[in-house]
């Protein structure tokens, strides 16, 4: 089954959201967005739009695989979101995990809670993801 997940790009005005219908565990999300970065150049400043047009650019490979969407709310089979932003002069992540582990793919009855599992410069959110794949 597919690990879905919706990413988050958040700045001062605006925030943007972006389906991903795989590999949605914390090391395929370090993966996309460091893909994402190699886009973008040397951040200097960010801008959610921009980052957010770059993570679909850097990350499409096929129909229905990556997609803009209102809210991570929008999907009900979620197994993780991130937040992505900008702090301290570099991109920032928050990943959070659905509780209860991987949904039902459709689970229209219950309502979803999230849990936070990591919370860190995109540096350390790489070497997060590592050690949890291990």
């Amino acid at each position: 089954m597919s690990t879905r997940a919706v990413y988050t790009f958040k700045d001062s005005l605006n925030t943007f959201h972006v389906y991903k219908h795989w590999d949605g565990h914390p090391s395929g999300a370090a993966h996309f967005i460091e893909k994402s970065l190699k886009l973008t150049g040397e951040l200097t400043r960010f801008e959610a739009d921009e980052f957010g047009a770059s993570f679909i650019v850097a990350n499409k490979s096929g129909g229905g695989d990556v997609r803009l969407s209102r809210s991570y709310e929008d999907y009900r089979n979620l197994g993780y979101r991130y937040e992505i932003s900008f702090k301290d002069q570099s991109l920032y992540v928050v990943a959070y995990q659905r509780l209860g582990g991987e949904p039902p793919f459709f689970d229209d009855d219950k309502d979803i809670e999230y849990e936070i599992i990591f919370s860190g410069s995109l540096n350390k959110f790489k070497r997060f993801a590592l050690a949890e794949r291990e």
